[in-house]
């Protein structure tokens, strides 16, 4: 989309003019906007080497906005694991961080179907085994998360870092959620991004929101890696990106809330 509202100012920009700020204000107002139709929250783009005019986004967009369908055809891209997660009924959900290692899947519904019993009694899903666990990585569990609402408010129990018996509605949270009330302890933060920036150590620090949102901070030795495995040609590319890290909250004296990423297996990335 070519528009966008800045929270702050209430201003409905158009793209090529809001690019055009001095930084420090690109830098702040980005991180503040909204859908000019729906009001859901939105991201900007800026011009890219290849030749990407700059440009706005949203998602997710309230059902019937014009917007959405465009925002779709333009911003449409996947990587990564596409799976989504699944799970024996009774069973628990063991977060596997172990990047490149099978997923202990089974041939049953995907989570959103939630595994309805069939008429005899059973799921109808072939091996299955009543409470034996599922193991899944943060990818599968981001598009699950990104992708069915019920999944994200069920009570199934997780397993993760020693943490067992937490529902997967209390253990993952959507970022405009995440308070200073999480400090130190152990969550799936997922959401949108709204912007990246590099500090002068290198530091990259992949901001979900305003002030007062979560922020995630990844070490300079890591962004070799974070390309490779996303293939970002640019940061400008993780902007409206989704989410996941799996980690300990921090709070700041000044009570900015963030979270340290310290290994790439604990977090996953969707375009989409």
């Amino acid at each position: 989309m070519n528009e966008a509202r800045c929270t702050e100012d209430g201003i409905v920009y158009d793209a090529m003019n809001f690019s055009r700020q001095y930084p420090n204000d690109l830098g702040w107002k980005r991180r503040l906007l909204q859908c000019p139709e729906c009001g859901a929250p939105a991201f900007f783009r800026n011009a890219s080497p290849n030749g990407r005019v700059p440009c706005f986004g949203a998602r997710p967009h309230v059902l019937g906005c014009n917007l959405a369908a465009y925002d779709h055809e333009r911003y449409g891209r996947n990587v990564g694991d596409q799976e989504r997660v699944e799970a024996r009924s009774g069973g628990k959900i063991v977060v596997d961080l172990r990047y490149g290692a099978p997923e202990n899947r089974f041939d049953g519904n995907p989570v959103s179907n939630f595994l309805a019993p069939t008429h005899s009694g059973g799921t109808g899903g072939r091996g299955f085994q009543p409470n034996a666990p599922t193991s899944c990585r943060p990818q599968s569990l981001l598009r699950s998360l990104v992708s069915s609402p019920d999944f994200c408010m069920s009570d199934w129990p997780l397993e993760v870092h020693g943490l067992s018996g937490i529902s997967v509605r209390d253990f993952f949270i959507p970022l405009p959620a995440v308070t200073a009330q999480y400090d130190g302890q152990l969550r799936g933060f997922w959401g949108m991004l709204t912007d990246v920036r590099e500090d002068f150590r290198g530091t990259l620090w992949l901001n979900g929101g305003g002030r007062n949102n979560i922020s995630f901070c990844l070490d300079a030795r890591f962004l070799d890696q974070l390309h490779s495995r996303f293939r970002i040609n640019s940061y400008e590319d993780l902007a409206g990106a989704y989410i996941l890290v799996v980690g300990k909250l921090r709070a700041s004296y000044s009570k900015e809330i963030y979270c340290v990423i310290d290994e790439l297996e604990c977090m996953a990335l969707q375009f989409e």
